[in-house]
């Protein structure tokens, strides 16, 4: 009996080394569920459209930047808008909300006069893009911060600095002068920017239900309708 209980204690820590210690099998790793790959292209298909669509989001939002209306013109007409806004993102919401009812709106920049000027020092336009860049180096070397304009009735002329008082200026341009530098100081207006979000002129006013703008009231407390300053490229492509 003695022989017979030692016999299957020994078996039985024998069948226990075995399991412990017996190497993998390409059987047993067979048997573990594999993890199935994603189908290929699909995640690749909606970052490529998230892309796409930052991309043209990111495009409209410099056409409002860049094509802004001059609310004080008076030969322009008006058409029913939305605002003011003073965020960018926040007016592209309200058009991306509006245009999901199937309202026909774009957002447009406003700049008006705020009736007060900043002054800038600048050596006169240049006769050539050359000669502006070439007098453009000689300022940079002698470390002075400079740029050539690029736009307006002073394009090819270099800015030498911007002030918001005129006598900052004059002491600018006097120190230049007697550096040796040709200068003018030149009355810059300052602007009030605003955002709306304009219909067409020939909509005549928006018409948006109980419902909705009551929830366009929670997102923009002063929000109101009027009908505002518009250009005949009021809707151009942004």
């Amino acid at each position: 009996m003695r022989n017979i209980f030692f016999s299957l204690l020994i078996l039985n820590f024998a069948y226990l080394a075995y399991v412990v210690y017996s190497p993998v099998t390409p059987a047993s790793v067979a048997a573990i569920p594999a993890v199935q790959p994603m189908p290929s292209g699909v995640g690749t298909l909606v970052l490529t459209t998230e892309i796409a669509n930052g991309l043209e989001r990111a495009r409209q939002l410099n056409q409002v930047v860049n094509n802004p209306i001059y609310g004080e013109a008076s030969d322009n007409v008006q058409c029913p808008a939305l605002g003011p806004l003073t965020d960018l993102f926040a007016g592209q919401n309200l058009v991306e909300t509006l245009k999901a009812q199937a309202f026909d709106v774009v957002l447009r920049a406003v700049d008006r006069p705020s009736g007060e000027n900043d002054y800038r020092v600048l050596i006169p336009p240049a006769k050539t893009l050359q000669d502006a860049f070439r007098k453009l180096r000689v300022l940079k070397s002698s470390e002075i911060d400079s740029y050539v304009i690029t736009q307006g009735p002073d394009a090819l002329g270099i800015s030498l600095g911007l002030f918001s008082a005129r006598t900052a200026a004059e002491l600018a341009q006097a120190a230049f002068v007697d550096e040796g530098y040709e200068t003018l100081i030149r009355e810059i207006p300052q602007i009030d920017r605003e955002y709306w979000v304009f219909a067409p002129r020939s909509t005549g006013e928006l018409v948006v239900d109980s419902g909705l703008w009551a929830s366009i009231m929670a997102d923009f407390p002063a929000i109101q309708q009027k009908m505002q300053v518009c250009t005949e490229n009021n809707f151009i492509d942004v």
